[in-house]
């Protein structure tokens, strides 16, 4: 059974870019530049990308509850 994967048009332009960077067609100071990250960044996301496939853009934090919610009392 497939998963479905909810991507904001932000992670979802982030995964194409990075996507074309793995595939050498965009060198990483450019996909630093369009996406505003710093080259280190991108470099991370493309082991993200590659290690987790699309779930490697998505924030871990992304659905979970926060520790900061107060309680309804």
């Amino acid at each position: 059974m497939q998963e479905l994967i909810t991507l904001t048009m932000k992670e979802q332009e982030r995964y194409e870019i990075i996507k074309e960077s793995l595939r050498g067609r965009i060198r990483v100071k450019d996909a630093s530049l369009i996406l505003g990250l710093c080259i280190r960044q991108i470099y991370r996301l493309r082991q993200k990308v590659k290690k987790e496939g699309i779930k490697g853009i998505i924030h871990h934090s992304k659905g979970k509850v926060s520790h900061r919610k107060m309680s309804k009392k």
